[in-house]
């Protein structure tokens, strides 16, 4: 049953409860609405909700619910909810946001990837399908409003190959040379830094995220390390840093005004190093090759579990398949004669 509480600031609290029984666990649920109204509205579909799953139906709503729902309670728990947003968002305006539940199942979800196939690269409906299936494992799991994620029918679209591209050392130098920057400046310049901190991620393999955020207070120049509290995988972690990599820290610390080491946004790096690339006429470079190029060269050094902490990788194959990629000269090399 629904109860309303009027509170002391004009705001109302509703709480829908039903206690255990009949092998259910007991129900209770709340939220705070400005009127009574709406606090009344909630309350029924809520009841309405609960009484589906009670009789074991799925409940006529469309499916677009789901998503407004998982988009505005779930989604912002995420570090990465603004893309996730930002896709429910485009799902919304697809004939499948207006499927009810009851009619959902996956001839819905193949017709949408197909047409999504037609529209985008195969990549990008791949990361859309995974966000279309969390949403349907919080239906039938957390909500049980669904009696299964349909999704896990169907085949995901097959991915494109890793990408293999490694960073030479004439584009490096062409880089800096086209930003300005050499081991000897003052990087007072915000391209000078761009460049610096893809220099920094050919020594580190860290993420440009990682790299942009770093605060001075998360340097450890006298042990060699930086500490990074919050990472994609959601573990902090600590990179090693070698002789150049402190160096540059160093030469662009004291260089501008900034919070942040490289003062630089996500934004400006972009921007900036796609106008660098273009000056330097280098093609088909991103900066996220870094990691891959800087995990190559690491490999000669540390030991595959070494190369996972330094990294972040939880999943060995990942790193191997992925982001590790000698040439066939450097491992002819190591062939014995």
């Amino acid at each position: 049953m629904a109860s309303f509480t009027k509170k002391s600031n004009g705001s109302w609290l509703v709480q829908v409860r039903h206690k255990a029984g009949g092998g259910r666990a007991a129900f209770n649920k709340s939220a705070v609405f400005s009127r009574k109204v709406d606090a009344q509205q909630w309350a029924a579909k809520i009841e309405a909700e609960w009484q589906a799953f009670r009789a074991g139906i799925t409940p006529m709503m469309p499916f677009s619910e789901l998503l407004t729902r998982y988009r505005d309670e779930v989604s912002p728990t995420k570090r990465g909810f603004k893309n996730e947003i930002n896709v429910i968002n485009r799902v919304l305006k697809t004939p499948l946001a207006d499927v009810m539940l009851p009619d959902l199942s996956d001839l819905q979800f193949k017709m949408w990837a197909d047409q999504r196939l037609k529209e985008v690269q195969t990549a990008t409906v791949r990361r859309e399908w995974n966000v279309l299936s969390a949403v349907m494992a919080a239906a039938v799991k957390d909500w049980r409003l669904l009696p299964e994620n349909y999704l896990l029918r169907l085949r995901k679209p097959d991915g494109s190959p890793p990408r293999t591209r490694r960073v030479s050392a004439a584009e490096v130098d062409a880089i800096c040379y086209c930003a300005g920057y050499s081991a000897d400046c003052v990087p007072d310049k915000q391209v000078q830094r761009v460049a610096a901190a893809f220099l920094f991620a050919l020594e580190t393999a860290m993420r440009v995220g990682e790299i942009l955020s770093l605060l001075p207070e998360n340097v450890h120049f006298e042990k060699r390390y930086v500490h990074l509290p919050t990472t994609k995988n959601g573990h902090a972690r600590d990179v090693p840093l070698s002789g150049r990599a402190a160096a540059i820290l160093k030469q662009v610390a004291d260089s501008h005004g900034g919070r942040t080491v490289f003062g630089v946004t996500k934004g400006s790096c972009d921007s900036q190093f796609r106008k660098l690339l273009d000056m330097a006429q280098i093609d088909g470079l991103h900066f996220h090759d870094s990691r891959r190029e800087a995990l190559t060269r690491l490999a000669k050094i540390y030991q595959p579990m070494e190369l996972a902490k330094i990294s972040g990788h939880k999943d060995l194959r990942i790193l191997l398949n992925t982001y590790y990629a000698p040439t066939a000269e450097e491992l002819a090399a190591k062939m014995p004669e």
